[in-house]
């Protein structure tokens, strides 16, 4: 994987920051992850099994377990500067 510098939102680079997300991994999951469109000009990225699949037969076993250790999305404008990142969570958080 090519070291390259991310574009990020003010609101990004704090987010990322208080979920322990770093930038090797949202340049991972943006590089070999599924992309949707996620609204208003937005594309989502996450690692679905293809993706897994493929970023493990390009990185091996020790650069794919460092970088998809987490399940985690990035959300970019279409430009490709990152809006934010999260972890996934295995259902929606619903409110009361």
């Amino acid at each position: 994987m090519d070291k390259i510098r991310l574009d990020m939102t003010r609101h990004a680079v704090r987010r990322s920051q208080q979920r322990g997300i770093t930038e090797e991994e949202m340049e991972f999951v943006m590089e070999f992850g599924k992309e949707s469109h996620a609204g208003k000009g937005s594309y989502s990225y996450w690692l679905d099994q293809k993706a897994r699949l493929r970023a493990k037969a390009e990185l091996g076993d020790a650069g794919y377990r460092r970088l998809a250790r987490r399940n985690i999305y990035v959300i970019a404008s279409e430009r490709g500067t990152v809006l934010t990142a999260a972890h996934k969570r295995a259902r929606p958080h619903r409110f009361r």
